[in-house]
């Protein structure tokens, strides 16, 4: 039996200017993670901050739209994440895209391939709790080659994916014809306890 349960995940390019982001329907063997709703014990991103990248901006939280389309920021120095998917320090991919550029020029994402391995993301929630993700990776791939699961699929710890556009524009197309993920993971930090707080 054909299963239609992949939620195929590709970021398309520029329409007008701005990042649209694509998300169709395709028969495949994989299955995506059923959406979460988020609860009032769960972290979801409000902020994020990259320091190497002088990036700090508010996160949308997006889904999908009556169109079958995701959700996309109207100000080109937002992201988004996608809110159907994984939430802050669950083993799985939280997921945050942004544009590449706009009619006026670079927007929030367009420094994204700068980041180097060890570079550090933090992402805050809804009560200021802050999660601080390193990078471990990054990717570059064909448009249709990109990999749904690998970046929005479960993993055997906390992550976090940021997804631009790159490559050439197709005029044609309206379309870039790469997409960069820049893979992370969250880092193990040191609490200290009310007893060491307490200690001369």
């Amino acid at each position: 039996m054909r299963l239609f349960i992949w939620l195929f995940f590709i970021l398309a390019g520029l329409v007008e200017g701005t990042l649209a982001a694509k998300i169709l329907f395709r028969s495949s063997h994989s299955v995506l993670p059923t959406p979460i709703i988020v609860k009032k014990e769960e972290s979801y991103p409000q902020k994020i901050n990259i320091p190497k990248l002088g990036v700090a901006s508010k996160v949308e939280a997006v889904g999908l739209g009556t169109d079958g389309e995701m959700a996309m920021p109207e100000n080109p120095e937002t992201v988004a994440w996608y809110k159907l998917g994984n939430k802050l320090g669950e083993k799985g991919n939280v997921v945050i895209a942004g544009h590449l550029d706009s009619k006026t020029g670079p927007a929030i994402f367009y420094r994204l391939p700068e980041l180097g391995i060890g570079e550090e993301i933090i992402v805050a929630d809804q009560n200021n709790k802050e999660f601080h993700f390193v990078v471990v990776k990054k990717e570059t791939y064909d448009e249709d080659k990109f990999p749904v699961g690998e970046v929005f699929g479960e993993s055997d710890k906390p992550r976090l994916n940021l997804i631009t556009c790159r490559g050439r524009f197709d005029r044609t197309t309206k379309r870039y014809t790469k997409r960069i993920v820049v893979y992370t993971e969250l880092k193990e930090r040191k609490t200290s306890s009310a007893a060491d707080e307490k200690k001369p």
